[in-house]
């Protein structure tokens, strides 16, 4: 075991990271299943049902749950930043103790649902407003704060360039069925597992063959609308006015995945979501794109999303 697996496993044990299942290499090798997937996609629904179909207990011995290295990793636990230890590092580690190889799910959301949702979780981390704030019900004070704060929530933050990035799982190269909403692809570190979150139901049973499980059945966690915010969180859903710049923003960005993941429904949900607001959608150009914000959450990362962008133009449009 070499020098970077011995001082990952003293961080672990040290810093008491993950929980004491995970708590030391040769627990480690219990992981079986890594849950990286945005914010409100259902990814906390995944990675507990897939621990209860294991030992029917949400404890995660075999499971961890986040949404990015940074998020979950480098701001709760500095210390793993200051030694440049990461979720790579952690399944290199994990897979010295286990010769079965890792499957890693990611689930896809559409944009505009998944950011509404993502706003209403974070009200209190991010707004100090909980339910005891007399901002809670005050519909358009949230609405305003939704529309001036929507970068960091529409803006789209796939984790999936991130499991290309350290993992060489590009999800675009999987299997993925738009018919059937759920694909696989093989690699070297893990294997990965790709769900369209409308999907999630009807791929019980491909979860279950894929990881070779006695039965797989979805119960549900963390829902917005089950929360003490629920019932503005539903009237936002449904009355929310977005600009049309916001908008075209959004869809121009996420276009390569809103088409990889609806397929031949794709153009059919662009009209749907732009009449939903009210405008007509037009297909963009290598001379309609819109801007580049001002506030940009991740310079690298950005930098990849638009070079896939622009790429995805020009290869699928213009050639």
């Amino acid at each position: 075991m070499n020098d970077n697996f011995l001082r990952l496993n003293q961080l672990i044990q040290s810093e008491k990271l993950f929980n004491n299942a995970l708590g030391n290499v040769s627990n480690i090798g219990n992981l079986k299943y890594l849950v990286l997937s945005d914010p409100k996609t259902a990814s906390t629904t995944v990675a507990d049902s897939l621990q209860f179909s294991i030992n029917g207990t949400k404890k995660k011995d075999n499971v961890i749950h986040m949404h990015s290295n940074e998020t979950c990793l480098h701001r709760l636990f500095p210390i793993l930043k200051e030694n440049d230890v990461g979720i790579k590092e952690l399944v290199e580690l994990r897979n010295s103790v286990n010769r079965n190889k890792l499957v890693i799910f990611t689930i896809y959301r559409e944009p505009i649902g998944r950011g509404i949702s993502h706003f209403f979780e974070d009200l209190d981390y991010r707004h100090g407003i909980n339910a005891d704030s007399k901002n809670i019900n005050k519909f358009d004070y949230l609405k305003e704060l939704f529309l001036s704060t929507q970068i960091g929530y529409l803006w789209p933050r796939h984790v999936h360039w991130q499991i290309n990035k350290y993992f060489g799982l590009d999800l675009f190269k999987s299997n993925y069925d738009p018919s059937l909403g759920y694909g696989y692809l093989e690699g070297d570190m893990a294997d990965l597992i790709v769900i369209n979150m409308p999907s999630l139901d009807s791929a019980s049973s491909f979860v279950k063959e894929k990881c070779n499980l006695d039965s797989f059945v979805l119960n549900d966690s963390n829902l917005s609308s089950n929360k003490w915010y629920s019932e503005v969180y539903k009237r936002l859903v449904s009355e929310i006015e977005l600009p049309k710049e916001i908008l075209d923003r959004v869809v121009w960005l996420e276009e390569p995945y809103l088409d990889f993941f609806f397929g031949n429904d794709s153009n059919n949900y662009k009209h749907d979501l732009y009449r939903r607001f009210g405008y007509d959608y037009l297909p963009f150009s290598k001379d309609i794109a819109p801007a580049t914000p001002e506030i940009l959450p991740d310079l690298e990362y950005e930098n990849a999303l638009y070079a896939r962008r622009l790429s995805y133009i020009h290869d699928v449009q213009y050639d």
